[in-house]
């Protein structure tokens, strides 16, 4: 069994998903499986996984469904890893990004699930430090589904993504499946964290993926941890650090 899975919904980006497949072979840690669900017409990405077959442990899925919820679901019944992330076909990770991710988990058992963040090479925005748990409200600045790190307890217990939601669907609502997400892992009673900063890490170019604020899509929530007010207990995070990742904007 890996100790990730990671799940990439592809369509339409070639250039994109072979930054990502290599930054993968970067990785300081190499144990993972990497689950591809291709919704492009047949033999678009032929050549690029022909390039990545030996050294990268992929397993892809052709998914003729529309729409990133959909391919991701398609992928979730085969994910092994203990811990599940959905990296988007047009990020790519820093090279000591899943580390960080393993140490994070190691040093704080009772976390289930890890958002960090990613940064825009071309940008300038401040690194937030925060060490505190995800609850109902900041779930909505924090949610990016690439920034998401779930053990596979979590994926197991809330099972897909909700196919009407996120980009491709075909219906007005062009997002917002990643801050559902969340808030069904913190109704299922998992603990959510955004992880903090350690000194020394660069000041630039480091953003939080603030979506969703005013999504109409979002229903309304009605169970326990959407209504009630939760702790946000700090968590002891030692010098593990925020994991990396670099997206396309």
């Amino acid at each position: 069994m890996a100790a990730f899975s990671l799940l990439i919904a592809t369509v339409n980006r070639a250039e994109p998903l072979r930054r990502l497949l290599a930054s993968l072979e970067e990785q300081s840690y190499h144990d993972f499986e990497i689950l591809i669900a291709d919704q492009n017409p047949p033999g678009f990405l032929d050549e690029l996984y022909a390039e990545f077959q030996n050294t990268l442990p992929l397993r892809v899925i052709t998914v003729p469904d529309k729409g990133v919820s959909q391919a991701r679901n398609a992928l979730l019944p085969h994910a092994q890893g203990q811990l599940v992330a959905f990296p988007d076909d047009d990020c790519w990770y820093e090279p000591e990004t899943l580390e960080q991710v393993r140490a994070f988990f190691a040093a704080n058992p009772h976390v289930y699930a890890v958002l960090g963040q990613w940064h825009d090479p071309a940008g300038s925005i401040r690194l937030q430090a925060s060490g505190r748990a995800i609850n109902r409200f900041s779930a909505f600045r924090r949610g990016g589904t690439l920034v998401q790190f779930y053990r596979k307890a979590v994926v197991d217990a809330v099972g897909g993504f909700d196919p009407e939601l996120g980009p491709g669907t075909g219906l007005p609502y062009g997002c917002g499946e990643d801050t559902d997400y969340v808030l069904r892992a913190l109704a299922a009673g998992f603990t959510v964290v955004f992880t903090p900063k350690r000194a020394g890490l660069p000041s630039r170019g480091f953003a939080d993926l603030v979506l969703a604020g005013k999504n109409p899509l979002l229903r309304p929530w009605t169970h326990a941890s959407f209504t009630q007010a939760q702790p946000a207990p700090l968590v002891q995070a030692g010098q593990y650090s925020v994991p990396l990742i670099a997206c396309s904007t």
